[in-house]
């Protein structure tokens, strides 16, 4: 149980560093072209598939909760809720990975697909009526 619980830790702290530095480079996007955070920006510059890495994110730390009290006791629940609440932002400060030019590339290559995805349902469209 200890060697699934530690798994489950080394996956959630990959995939929230992952999360939040996204979301942190969605957020500077957004206040750089608008001048303010704005989630609605931020969720047209974010992939689904970012969105479902979030969720999934926030999953395992509901999971992870009760698996921590029954193996370790309250200290450990404590100690990851700080993480999770606290923490996160100053491992975003000191952690090289993912680098924000990975996430200007995810962004640009979703934009890029969705813009042609919009640009072929478009010459679709054309082609019906004409």
């Amino acid at each position: 149980m200890t060697i699934f619980i530690i798994a489950l830790l080394i996956i959630y702290f990959i995939s929230n560093t992952f999360v939040y530095r996204f979301q942190r480079t969605t957020l500077s996007i957004s206040r750089e072209i608008i001048g303010y955070g704005d989630s609605n920006m931020q969720a047209l510059l974010t992939p689904n598939w970012m969105g479902l890495l979030g969720w999934i994110d926030t999953g395992l730390w509901i999971i992870l909760c009760p698996l921590l009290f029954i193996q370790f006791g309250w200290f450990f629940i404590i100690i990851f809720l700080l993480y999770v609440f606290i923490g996160t932002a100053f491992i975003d400060m000191i952690t090289p990975l993912p680098s924000y030019n990975q996430c200007f590339k995810i962004i640009e290559k979703s934009l890029n697909k969705d813009i042609q995805t919009a640009s072929n349902q478009d010459k679709k469209w054309h082609s019906q009526i004409y």
